[in-house]
């Protein structure tokens, strides 16, 4: 994540909350204590897997300080809950609510006033890459970045409009308790993770209030929930709506956001200042016993001795990732990336959502349906380290961070937690029919949030989907392969513009199956070309990346007629992209071998030629698009381009050469490294066919051994997303202890109070700290890959066991093949796994232990083969691997 990209020129401003105005008495012996003080202490959850905490989170919406808040999502809605005793603000995403793209004008410096209109970030020039070759082949790549400035024009974009994420806005409660109490006791918030339900519990007298928050993806819709039990207590809350947007009408065609009461209903819409996206919430109520009133005037609606009381809510936009392209540039505007809805058609859409969510049953049915939906995902995995949840999760991760042995059940169970916890946002911010999980998932409290809570596609949005296959959540990924597909169009555009010889026809690029690409950062408008500084900005082999992401369906185990559809058509065209764009010099070092030229090692340089970074996805590239030609049947009839990939493959530049420190190198004409170029750079590009790929250590022991040297060279310093990928890389070099060394790095120096992943340590700010979700995948990836391995065609056992984990199970993780795999280990060793076979085939099984004890499948002893066990498999089947103990006299 580039620190000069998004923050040279930004302004950070937050909205502040509009004062509550004056609403009626409160009910008769019940009213709002200025005084109310925290007592007792509130025992552990019920359900084990629940971030807890014995006092309100707090939500500050300068500086993205939502990391004291819980989150919950149902992949297009998000909340942040901050669970206040006396009042509470609940903070609001719609993941579509994005300034800039068609009709914006806003930049990613925040100006929303600028004058020139969004042009999906193309600049007017086209760069001439011979000359560019020559002058880089000539010795321009000293390590200096200004000695390249010749070439900045040439392929670089812009970001006019290219515009931000915005905070939808907040969902006040604000409560009152009876008379003359002054005590809250027991108070619990927690998220709980085995039923994605966030809660809040605590007693004021004799009475026990719960809340229950849930964002339910079957009914596309949120809820909290307040019940009383017990004592004198009732529910007596009052309810109002805060737009997270300016006042005022700015834009051509911008709505001043409008909050309006009427008959237990809050609706609040209105249309983005910057580039007129229209917006609405829709917000009811509904309660057993006592009563609601409404008052338009303040535009609140009061509940008043009630038993319990449900507020439903549901948000959306006139948004559509649909790229259209009419001959008037007006209704370009109107239409391309819009439904083509009024303010009142999106409004009454989402009543009439919100409507159907509300069914007979009431809460409970809506609650009901949300289990049945969120556990018949997230139960399918389960993970032990020894852990237990005793104590509350901010006072655990502060020990944690002083502690010198983390050995202890209180720091296993964050290991735990912060495993399940990756799995959880992946399920709230990735579901069928959304945008795919950004910067921040979905969660962003303000309206200039760090690099826009963009797409950053040189790593960042890759690593939110490493998991994905082996977290056994393929059904996740679907919102990933939609915004690739809607990148095509725009991205053939920028690859025949930016990356293919001047000799290709002006309308080649609009033909389907030219080839597409995309570079750094990404908006939901379609945004392919390279950044606006060409110093960051430019990152071709992005489509390499993000196809690396897609070709997981078909690995795992996906339906393989919905990837021949949906997902082969992408990866099949980025191929064809790369078979174009690869020049192949004449002379110089790189004579007669395919090289990608230009290169720019991701935001750390310099300008030059066949950078590994490049080099190692496109060898990934061509290596898969052939897996998948094989699998899919489709060799004959794809022959020539099968034909041309082969060529190419062979021909390639090597993706990796060993320098003279023992290191893989990171540019293919320094053996050592370039003056003023930092060997403990965040980014380890040089590694990314190590991990996430298998291009640098395929079976290669030298090369294995050149990216461990890397590794060390790189050191252990990182921001948080980049300790999680160092977590994936140790574990690949099977150095558990190392990896182990990077999680406690992580929990010690990037985590937030809620377990977020922190940006930090690079100077943003006084504090320099940042809610960055990728690291939060990255740690659930690097978990997987130390416990079981399965790239190199085997099957891998502990591969990278640490010492602090010696007793533990993970349940129900899925392998590449697709088969689903149970593990468990005591003291270190191997006692059992469980193999489920999706397919009939050879499974090899490979165990530390295997050498050393005997080995049964299904109770047969089961000899050895170049130390691996093969099973013969068959689809369904169900394998028990046991180990014995170790043979006398070894261990």
């Amino acid at each position: 994540m580039n620190a000069k990209h998004i923050f040279a020129n930004i302004v950070i401003y937050s909205v502040a909350a509009a004062a509550l105005c004056a609403v009626p008495a409160a009910p008769a012996g019940q009213e709002t204590s200025p005084s109310i003080k925290l007592t007792g202490s509130s025992r552990p959850p019920t359900n084990a897997l629940s971030l807890w905490y014995r006092q309100p989170g707090t939500l500050n919406t300068q500086l993205n300080k939502a990391n004291d808040t819980l989150p919950i999502g149902n992949g297009r809605l998000g909340a942040m809950i901050q669970g206040g005793v006396e009042s509470e603000r609940v903070q609001l995403n719609e993941e579509s609510l994005w300034s800039g793209g068609p009709g914006g004008r806003e930049r990613d410096s925040g100006n929303p006033d600028a004058d020139t209109a969004y042009n999906f970030g193309y600049n007017d020039l086209f760069p001439d890459h011979d000359a560019i070759y020559e002058r880089l082949k000539n010795g321009a790549p000293s390590g200096q970045v200004g000695n390249q400035g010749v070439y900045a024009a040439m392929i670089e974009g812009n970001y006019n409009g290219y515009g931000k994420y915005k905070n939808f806005g907040f969902l006040n409660l604000d409560y009152m308790f009876p008379a003359g109490e002054t005590e809250v006791k027991n108070y619990r918030r927690e998220l709980d993770m085995q039923e994605g339900i966030a809660r809040v519990v605590y007693e004021v007298g004799n009475t026990t209030y719960t809340r229950e928050y849930l964002a339910s993806y079957p009914d596309n819709a949120m809820a909290v929930h307040i019940i009383a039990k017990g004592g004198a207590g009732r529910v007596n809350v009052r309810v109002s709506i805060t737009p997270g947007q300016p006042d005022g009408r700015v834009g051509r065609r911008a709505q001043a956001p409008m909050v309006a009461a009427d008959n237990g209903v809050i609706t609040l819409s209105g249309g983005l200042r910057d580039n007129g996206l229209l917006y609405a919430g829709v917000f009811k109520v509904d309660q057993s016993g006592g009563t609601v009133a409404t008052d338009p005037d303040n535009k609140t609606v009061i509940i008043a001795n009630a038993t319990s009381a449900t507020i439903y809510f549901s948000l959306g936009t006139n948004y559509k990732n649909e790229y259209t392209l009419p001959d008037d540039s007006v209704w370009f505007e109107k239409l391309t990336y819009r439904t083509g809805e009024s303010p009142e058609q999106v409004t009454n859409r989402v009543a009439s959502a919100l409507a159907s969510a509300m069914t007979d049953g009431g809460f409970a049915t809506f609650r009901t349906k949300h289990l049945g939906d969120y556990k018949s995902l997230f139960d399918r995995v389960a993970i032990n380290l020894g852990g237990a949840n005793t104590t509350p999760t901010d006072v655990a991760l502060d020990a944690y961070k002083t502690a010198s042995d983390t050995k202890a059940p209180q720091f296993q169970m964050l290991e735990e937690l912060l495993y399940q916890y990756g799995r959880y946002l992946l399920i709230a911010s990735s579901r069928k029919g959304s945008l795919p999980a950004n910067l921040q998932g979905k969660w962003n409290p303000e309206n200039q949030p760090p690099w826009s809570a963009d797409y950053h596609t040189n790593i960042n949005l890759q690593m939110n989907y490493w998991p994905t296959g082996g977290a056994n959540l393929l059904e996740t990924l679907e919102p990933l392969q939609k915004f690739v597909e809607s990148l095509v169009v725009t991205g053939r555009y920028t690859a025949q513009k930016y990356s293919y010889p001047p000799s290709t026809p002006a309308w080649a690029w609009k033909q389907t199956g030219s080839g597409w690409t995309t570079h750094i950062s990404g908006n939901i408008y379609g945004l392919t070309p390279p950044g606006a500084a060409w110093y960051w900005g430019w990152s071709p082999a992005a489509n390499a990346f993000l196809c690396q992401n897609l070709y997981q369906y078909l690995q795992y185990g996906g339906d393989v007629a919905t990837f021949k559809a949906d997902y082969w058509p992408i990866i099949r065209e980025a191929a064809v992209m790369w078979t174009k764009a690869l020049y192949k010099p004449k002379d110089g070092l790189w004579a007669g071998k395919y090289v990608a030229s230009p290169g720019y090692s991701p935001e750390h340089g310099p300008l030059t030629v066949a950078i590994a970074y490049d080099q190692q996805l496109v060898w990934e590239l061509f290596t898969f698009t052939l897996d998948c030609m094989k699998k899919l049947d489709v060799e004959k009839s794809d022959a020539a381009l099968k034909a041309d990939i082969e060529e190419k493959l062979a021909n390639l530049y090597s993706p990796v050469n060993i320098g003279d420190f023992g290191q893989i190198m990171e540019w293919s004409e320094s053996r050592t490294e370039f003056n003023n170029y930092s060997q403990d750079h965040r980014h380890i590009s040089q590694l990314v066919g190590f991990y996430p790929g298998t291009s640098v250590a395929n079976g290669d022991k030298a090369n294995f051994d050149a990216a461990v040297a890397t590794l060390k060279r790189r050191g252990d310093g990182a921001t948080g997303w980049s300790m999680g990928w160092k977590i994936n890389l140790w574990a690949r070099a099977l150095d558990g202890n190392r990896a182990y060394k990077l999680i406690q790095n992580l929990f010690k120096d990037n985590l937030a109070r809620n377990l977020f992943d922190l940006h930090s340590g690079i100077g943003f700010s006084t504090d320099g700290y940042y809610f960055q979700i990728d690291g939060n995948f990255g740690y659930t990836s690097g978990v997987q890959e130390m416990l079981y391995q399965s790239h190199l065609g085997y099957l891998d056992l502990l591969p990278s066991l640490p010492d602090n984990w010696a007793n533990g199970y993970i349940k129900g993780v899925r392998t590449i093949g697709g088969h689903e795999l149970d593990v468990q280990w005591d003291n270190g060793r191997l006692t059992n796994a469980s193999i489920k076979a999706f397919d009939d085939g050879e499974i090899k099984v490979r165990n530390a232990a295997f050498g050393d004890s005997a080995v049964r499948v299904n109770g047969a002893a089961t000899p050895l083969k170049d130390g691996a066990i093969v099973i013969q498999a068959k689809h369904g089947s169900e394998y028990r691997v046991a180990v014995g103990s170790p043979a006398r006299g070894r261990r």
